[in-house]
Formats: C-alpha cells, structure tokens, sequence
C-alpha cells in the first residue's frame, strides 16, 4: 500500500496528519488485510474500496481544518457523509475522529449530512494498536482482536451493518489458528497444550487472552462486549452447547457458539500479570 498504486494517496494524508500533529491508526479491512495477505491457506474474503482510519484528534474546527487541507491542498473531494473522502486516485478515505472531540463516545460531525458517530472503544482498542516502522515512517495498525471489538461493537449499535461486521468478526475467529497458530507454541500459552488439544478451540482461547488488555481498559466496554458474545449463544447454555458440539462438531452454527463460548470464558476469566 505504502509504495504502491496508492503511494501518492497515502503521503497526501501523512503530510496532513503530520501538519495538524494527529495521531492516526489504520483500522478496517485493510488492516485486517495486512495481517493474513500472506497467508494463502485461508478462504477468499470480501474485499473494500475504502480505507478507514481512526484519527486522535482534539475538537471539530481542528477535525474541520484537516478535511479542508486535503481539499484545498492535496486535491481531495469531500462526500456527503462528514466523514468520508475521495481521493484524487479515487479511493475513499474514512477518517474516524475520536479523542478530544468526543463526548460520552459520541463524535458529532458537521457537513451537508450532519451526525452523532459511536467511537465506543475506540480510545481502548487503538492504545494497544501494533506499531510498524518503515523507511522511519511509523504506522500504528489495529491488531486483530482490536477489530474484533470494533466490529462487534459497531454490528450492535447498528442493526444494518450487523451481517457484516459478524461475518468479519467470526472470519477472524474461525480462522485465528491458521492467523496465528504459532503463537499458541510460546511459553505464555503451554498450557493449552494437553491430550484434548483442539487447534481452533486453543486458537480461540489465545484471542480471548490477547483480547483481555484492550477489555480490561474498560470496564464499561468488557461488560458490553461480553453481552454481546452472549447473545451469540442464542439462547444456548454452555453446557448445552458443549453436548452439541460433542455430538456434532462439523455442524457450522454448533461449531460457531462453541468458539465464542470458549472466547467468552476466557475473556472473564484470565487475569493479566
């Protein structure tokens, strides 16, 4: 992304993230893309046309005078939502304030099409973003059990962007132990290895430990987040749910609220030291 098609797009926005001093993070599909683009084991996904980034920012008129710079400076279009651009290749920029300018994780943001924008977790979620330097340039992505906060959190707040952020989120958690398997080998997660090792049952109890930091922020933001895996149940006791799956393991629903039974004792569980 950084040195190709999209190079003069993205210097465009460096040069005004540093010009304000805002502190950015990539999030969305393109850093969860940049996470599992070498893995060619895992199964087609969808793909975006936009990039989002979540920007630490102190106030409207400073978030104002951002956009009118890439405007009027770096030759982007604004949109009629207030927080979208399109730049001058044509590719829409998402920029996501939070920070400073929110108020009770609300961001209102003025335009054409004024609106109330949730950030709820942002502010957790981005103090445990990865950080990535290159050619001295330092980039701070969102790591994978961060989207997976702000996917489940955002699929709650809007019933129409339900189906999708789920699929993304149990994308992620389907698939964590060909994402990160090896990690389930260091030393922090031995004991996960015993004679009932499951790959993808272990793998979800390691997203559930690299969870924790980002919850333990807030307790607010873990009781929701918790809530939410619950509802994924569906009704379903642990219990039940472990029957079920002991007597069909391969049926995907029963597979699906296993993980997220096991994600979810892990996250009210494991103690950080």
């Amino acid at each position: 992304m950084r040195f190709g098609a999209m190079r003069a797009t993205f210097e465009s926005l460096e040069r005004g993230f540093r010009k304000f001093d805002v502190d950015y993070y990539l999030i969305g599909a393109f850093a969860r893309d940049l996470w599992m683009n070498h893995i060619n084991t895992l199964p087609v996904r969808r793909t975006t046309l936009d990039v989002d980034f979540s920007i630490y920012i102190n106030s409207q008129e400073d978030f104002m005078a951002l956009k009118d710079y890439l405007k009027d400076a770096e030759g982007f279009k604004a949109d009629d939502q207030p927080y979208r651009l399109h730049a001058p290749d044509s590719t829409i920029i998402d920029l996501i304030p939070f920070g400073g300018i929110e108020r009770n994780h609300m961001v209102y943001l003025e335009g054409s099409s004024p609106m109330d924008l949730s950030v709820f977790g942002n502010m957790q979620v981005l103090a445990h973003a990865a950080n990535v330097n290159l050619e001295g340039i330092n980039f701070k992505i969102c790591t994978l059990p961060g989207l997976c906060v702000l996917k489940l959190i955002a699929g709650h707040e809007k019933p129409d962007r339900l189906e999708k952020d789920l699929g993304d989120f149990y994308y992620i958690l389907e698939n964590y132990f060909e994402i990160a398997g090896d990690t389930i080998y260091e030393e922090e997660y031995d004991d996960l290895i015993d004679d009932n090792f499951e790959p993808t049952i272990a793998a979800a109890k390691v997203l559930g430990r690299q969870l924790s930091p980002i919850l333990n922020e807030s307790m607010e933001l873990k009781i929701a987040f918790a809530s939410i895996l619950g509802k994924l149940k569906h009704g379903f006791s642990s219990e039940d749910i472990d029957q079920m799956y002991a007597h069909e393991p391969q049926d995907r629903q029963i597979r699906r609220m296993r993980l997220v039974c096991v994600l979810l004792n892990e996250i009210e569980t494991w103690q950080i030291t």
